[in-house]
């Protein structure tokens, strides 16, 4: 989660070099989701050995994420 105030200087400051496009920055985010959900990391088990140990793998964090924000996102591409 990013401050409000840091969300509106980037958004704003589309110019900056650290600017970014609403649209755009829709756009890759809904592709980085897709692209992780759509990995050999997410196959089934048949496909991959599970293990206790990925609970604490910092990629699988971005599960959560990738799952709840991908319709966000490209409602707004």
């Amino acid at each position: 989660m990013v401050h409000q105030t840091a969300r509106d200087f980037l958004l704003r400051s589309s110019s900056s070099e650290f600017g970014v496009h609403r649209k755009l920055g829709h756009m890759r985010l809904a592709m980085n989701c897709l692209a992780y959900l759509s990995s050999n990391e997410m196959k089934g088990p048949r496909h991959r050995k599970l293990s206790l140990n990925n609970a604490g793998n910092p990629r699988c964090a971005f599960v959560a994420y990738a799952c709840s924000s991908l319709v966000e996102h490209v409602a707004h591409v």
